[in-house]
């Protein structure tokens, strides 16, 4: 599997009328910023089979901007990659796929650092920090699992802006 873990893109620091952090949406240059991004790292990426996100509107927003750079339909929101979910709680749903897949997961930090550690290194610690619309792609030899993953790279959100043909 290739896994692509990215941070969602800006968003506003307060939710509109009061509502909770879940309710954040991405900025008007969040989302511009991420679509270049994101169209960008598609000539570098050219497959990707599954867009996973949680369920926070920010990430919503910034999965959806990724399916339509790639084609592909809606996000698949899942459970157990908010900001304070345990990373363990994602291994299910990545083992539940096709261990060819080239998939991506947009989420939140510290979650994003703390899956990273995990799949990396057997330990829950944060080996990454992601910025906001940064990017990191982990590689595994079949399914994924604790430990087995492979750091091919890891991309700030201007540095993927940045990518060329």
């Amino acid at each position: 599997m290739q896994l692509l873990l990215i941070r969602h893109g800006i968003a506003e620091d307060t939710a509109p009328s009061g509502g909770g952090d879940a309710e954040r949406a991405l900025t008007d240059d969040g989302a511009r910023r991420l679509r270049k991004g994101a169209n960008r790292l598609r000539m570098q990426f050219e497959r990707l089979d599954h867009v996973l996100c949680s369920p926070y509107r920010r990430t919503r927003e910034s999965a959806a901007i990724l399916c339509a750079a790639w084609g592909l339909a809606a996000p698949q929101t899942i459970a157990g990659c908010t900001p304070h979910d345990a990373p363990e709680d994602v291994l299910p749903v990545l083992a539940g796929l096709d261990p060819d897949a080239h998939v991506a997961l947009v989420g939140h930090e510290p979650h994003l650092g703390c899956l990273a550690g995990l799949l990396l290194s057997g330990s829950a610690e944060p080996l990454l920090r992601l910025r906001k619309g940064g990017a990191a792609l982990i590689v595994f030899p079949g399914a994924p699992a604790a430990g087995t993953g492979r750091l091919h790279w890891a991309l700030t959100a201007g540095q993927m802006r940045a990518l060329r043909d």
